[in-house]
């Protein structure tokens, strides 16, 4: 790369502040239909719990974003559909 200028992009607005307990940015929480019918409940590839019913599921990623700031829910059917709901 001589001779050549490195694009660069700020990364400060998403490092965590001094005496910040989250990190800047959004949530993608995810209710995942499993194949018994329960709903379990995901950020990433973390797997916090199942829930009988959608709505328990929902509610309880409702809670978890509530503590960390804004979020994006998506719900995953078995079928592959995939919805994605309000925002927080």
């Amino acid at each position: 790369m001589i001779g050549q200028t490195r694009k660069t992009r700020d990364l400060r607005p998403l490092a965590r502040r001094a005496g910040e307990s989250r990190i800047a940015g959004v949530w993608f929480l995810r209710a995942i239909e499993q194949s018994d019918g329960s709903w379990a409940c995901r950020w990433g590839s973390q797997h916090f719990d199942e829930h009988a019913e959608l709505d328990e599921a929902l509610e309880h990623l409702r809670a978890i974003a509530c503590g960390e700031g804004p979020a994006e829910f998506f719900v995953h059917d078995l079928d592959g559909n995939i919805t994605r709901l309000s925002e927080t």
